[in-house]
């Protein structure tokens, strides 16, 4: 059975509990697709941190980040997806389910959204 596909925006209000519920299933697993696994302002949303909280369920992915994060104007581009995106569909296979995380609010204009349906393509080949 194909595991299922999630994405989180930690900017969220109910991002934190929304994790925790999802991570009780032990065949789950945190993908972080930010290009730069930190946050300034929410500390706990931090490589470190989550790494702390998740251990080897947690996984930085920074291939599936978009380098132009810093300027928002600019189109989403993924840093080299094709080998980490097959790693995903691995998991998939295997019955993981994935949480795609990034801190952007709106899903719609992350670009983890992109990750998703890039996922959801190569899963039903």
């Amino acid at each position: 059975m194909v595991g299922s596909i999630y994405t989180l925006g930690y900017a969220r209000p109910e991002a934190a509990a929304q994790l925790e519920q999802l991570m009780v299933d032990p065949m789950m697993l945190l993908v972080d697709v930010r290009y730069a696994a930190r946050s300034r302002w929410l500390t706990q949303w931090s490589k470190k941190q989550l790494l702390v909280r998740w251990g080897e369920r947690y996984i930085h992915e920074p291939r599936l980040g978009n380098v132009n994060y810093r300027e928002r104007h600019k189109p989403i581009v993924l840093a080299d997806p094709d080998a980490a995106l097959e790693q995903v569909v691995s998991w998939l296979h295997q019955g993981f389910s994935v949480v795609l995380l990034c801190g952007c609010v709106n899903e719609q204009t992350c670009h983890r959204r992109l990750v998703a349906e890039q996922l959801l393509a190569l899963v039903s080949r």
